[in-house]
């Protein structure tokens, strides 16, 4: 790393940071596995893309979910007979993301595994299909967060506390 201004962190790595300021419920949340960290994927789900975080519950993520798939007009069509089969994938996918975060990390082919239920298969729109695919790959989490948390920077602030969390998010 090479110092070009002061006070501004700057890396030639392929992959992004992302920082994510919690509240003590939010934190509370992520570690009884009550909620997720979600990271909103830029356009291009890649690298050059400015990421933000949401700390989400199941009803949250399955609508942040939905709202990210049929984003585009023209899939719009597909959301109500798409709705049964992406909602138990995303289901199965929130239930391996918080109950076995670690399992998740260290399989290598584990982005694949939905592909194989038989909901896949009830997937209607190629588009739909390939969209969902590339996002639950984009979300699969590379850190646990009891990792992530342990390194937390804490800020009072009028009576409440701030956590920031920061880490690389892999392509």
């Amino acid at each position: 790393m090479k110092t070009i201004r002061n006070c501004v962190f700057e890396t030639n790595s392929s992959s992004c940071h992302v920082l994510a300021l919690l509240t003590t419920e939010e934190r509370e949340d992520l570690l009884n596995k009550k909620a997720i960290l979600h990271i909103i994927p830029g356009e291009g789900y890649g690298p050059e893309d400015a990421l933000t975080s949401d700390v989400l519950n199941y009803a949250q993520f399955v609508q942040a979910v939905f709202d990210e798939l049929f984003a585009d007009k023209e899939l719009k069509k597909y959301r109500e007979q798409n709705e049964k089969p992406i909602t138990a994938i995303v289901k199965q996918f929130w239930k391996d993301i918080v109950e076995d975060r670690a399992a998740i990390t260290d399989n290598a082919c584990y982005d694949h595994c939905y592909e194989l239920m038989a909901e896949w298969n009830d997937i209607k729109g190629e588009n739909v299909e390939r969209r969902l695919s590339r996002y639950l790959q984009f979300l699969i989490p590379t850190y646990t967060y009891e990792h992530l948390l342990e390194n937390t920077a804490v800020k009072h602030v009028n009576h409440n506390t701030i956590y920031a969390v920061s880490w690389e998010k892999d392509y």
